[in-house]
């Protein structure tokens, strides 16, 4: 049987996974990612482009993201071998 401790980990672990198999360029425009003192406000007002990525950091996400994924799996496979 899963305890809570167990269920929130699997919860987490399958929304963390996802959104890093699914959207890893919205990941990585969250603010603890691309913070630095020289990023600052481009453009003019309602003329912000998105950042743009290079594929290698979008690809090592969404591996990053499957690692997750399968803790999660095996979180929830443990107490049933």
């Amino acid at each position: 049987m899963y305890t809570t401790r167990d269920l929130l980990a699997i919860v987490l672990a399958a929304v963390l996974g996802l959104a890093l198999v699914v959207a890893p360029g919205a990941v990585l425009r969250l603010q603890w990612f691309t913070f630095d003192p020289t990023s600052g406000r481009r453009g003019e007002w309602g003329n912000d482009e998105p950042r743009q990525f290079d594929a290698k950091w979008l690809w090592l996400l969404r591996g990053i993201g499957v690692v997750v994924l399968a803790i999660g799996a095996a979180i929830v496979a443990i107490p049933l071998l």
